[in-house]
């Protein structure tokens, strides 16, 4: 049984049956041509563990030009380093990278995890003030709040 913990500023809140966490913008970018956004979760993440070990992913860095988030990975407390961990669909599914599946089932214990599995979906909902799309466009981390949501579901 894995126990999904948030990590820093970032919540976890059940409704239902079902999981959503939420991350605080920290910065981050976006193209006022294509709409590809890069944004940034610093200072928070989520902490996965059982009986065979602990997986933490903070600082993620949502990149929707090239459909990957990225994560600072510790392993039962050793920095594995900064890594692609999901890989984001077009209906903002999230899988596990390969190289991110095999660690979790390595770390947990489990060979039930894959890099098809859905993980959950995530919904970046971006609010930029002053609300101008040339402010947004610019410059992110010095006038961005909001949050980014994700539900989790049962692997």
């Amino acid at each position: 049984n894995v126990t999904v913990s948030p990590l820093g500023s970032a919540s976890i809140e059940a409704v239902g049956d079902q999981a959503f966490a939420s991350f605080d913008i920290t910065g981050g970018t976006l193209d006022s041509v294509s709409g590809a956004a890069v944004i940034l979760h610093q200072g928070s993440g989520l902490e996965l563990s059982d009986s065979a070990g602990t997986l933490s992913l903070s600082d993620f860095l949502v990149d929707t030009q090239n459909n990957v988030v990225d994560a600072n990975v510790v392993v039962n407390g050793v920095s594995a380093g900064n890594l692609a961990v999901f890989n984001l669909g077009a209906d903002g599914a999230l899988t596990l990278t390969m190289t991110a599946a095999d660690v979790v089932d390595a770390t947990l214990g489990t060979q039930a995890i894959t890099s098809s599995t859905v993980i959950g979906f995530a919904a970046p909902s971006p609010v930029a003030l002053p609300a101008s799309y040339a402010d947004m466009a610019s410059v992110m981390p010095a006038d961005a709040s909001g949050s980014h949501d994700m539900y989790l579901q049962d692997a």
